[in-house]
């Protein structure tokens, strides 16, 4: 499995300490859709949120940490994605030309184009896995992943739904694919949990 890319963290705190307190900051509720076709770039200081695809639904990312979304200049990733909400998240709401009259103001260009470059190399790291010819690689991929998480929060995530919203993979492969692992001694599973993951096989 690759290594996801190395983020940024100190650079994209520092953006987001350049322009807090400029924009409109609330509590929003866990399965709100955020409206990101707007002039605002949304900075997620709190919470969970997840990254869907408008076509399909498919799950694209979520993600725990601070973040910075709506950066890119054009339209093309709001037509195509929005945020939602997966518990309750603090965020603010600052709009677009201010943030970049900001950057322009303490010469942070740089840090901008890290933080864009970090989130370009993450979607060409989950390309990497997504695109493969073989399913099976790509639900070893998100076992993988799912058992980097920490163990409280692996043990409240049944396997087989992790694995088809980020995948357009039937749930029947899915569950025959986890069946046989598990009858392999592959993977330990309770209540459709994953408790233990040893070496899988390359090829299924």
């Amino acid at each position: 499995m690759l290594p996801m890319p190395e983020r940024p963290e100190e650079t994209i705190i520092s953006l987001m300490s350049l322009v807090q307190g400029m924009g409109k900051r609330e509590l929003i509720k866990p399965g709100v859709i955020i409206p990101n076709d707007g002039p605002d770039i949304t900075i997620f200081y709190q919470g969970e949120a997840e990254l869907r695809r408008k076509s399909d639904d498919l799950l694209l990312f979520s993600s725990e940490n601070r973040q910075l979304i709506g950066l890119p200049m054009n339209e093309t990733f709001q037509r195509f994605c929005y945020l939602r909400t997966n518990s309750v998240c603090d965020i603010e709401l600052v709009e677009r030309n201010a943030f970049y009259q900001a950057v322009e103001k303490e010469h942070c260009w740089l840090d901008v184009i890290a933080v864009l470059s970090y989130y370009h190399a993450v979607f060409l790291w989950r390309d990497s896995y997504a695109h493969t010819k073989s399913s099976y690689l790509v639900v070893r991929h998100l076992l993988f992943q799912l058992n980097q998480l920490p163990e409280e929060k692996r043990y409240s995530i049944n396997i087989a739904e992790f694995i088809q919203e980020r995948t357009n993979l039937s749930r029947s492969y899915i569950m025959k694919v986890l069946s046989d692992l598990k009858t392999g001694g592959y993977i330990t599973l309770k209540k459709g949990r994953l408790i233990k993951l040893n070496h899988l096989p390359a090829k299924y």
